[in-house]
């Protein structure tokens, strides 16, 4: 049985480099993000298949995601956190449900480090990421 703790270790541990992505936002920064299946397949690997759930609704044109995990301690129970995201340019509502799902994982701590890279405006899809972001660094292990 996993407790909260090893279930919240396994949760915020840095994805494999080459699953990150990138774009150019706004003012021409680079920004770096994951999948929404990153996200699905990394609670499926911590919390196990049937132990999350994902629910979506709606609030003032918002579509929020909330993210349930069941811990497998003595007791178990669900802890759910939600977050929620607008339509996005490309596929309007599937946008939407996958950011909700990704900003929702956020709350989780999943890619949670990645907003750390604004602190590396010069970072593009050919450089280097600090070594820190890296699962097999020492930090994770």
């Amino acid at each position: 049985m996993k407790t909260w703790d090893e279930i919240h270790k396994g949760l915020i541990r840095p994805f494999p480099i080459k699953s990150l992505m990138w774009r150019k936002g706004a003012g021409g920064k680079n920004f770096v993000y994951i999948d929404a299946r990153d996200v699905m397949a990394r609670l499926d690997d911590v919390a196990g298949p049937g132990h999350w759930q994902s629910t979506y609704s709606e609030a003032g044109g918002i579509v929020v995601c909330t993210i349930s995990i069941r811990g497998m301690d003595a007791a178990p129970s669900w802890v759910s956190k939600s977050d929620g995201a607008g339509e996005t340019q490309v596929e309007a509502e599937k946008g939407a449900m996958s950011s909700a799902l990704k900003r929702a994982a956020v709350q989780w701590g999943i890619g949670r480090y990645l907003y750390y890279m604004k602190m590396y405006p010069q970072l593009s899809a050919k450089q280097q990421v600090p070594d820190w972001m890296d699962p097999e660094h020492e930090r994770w292990n």
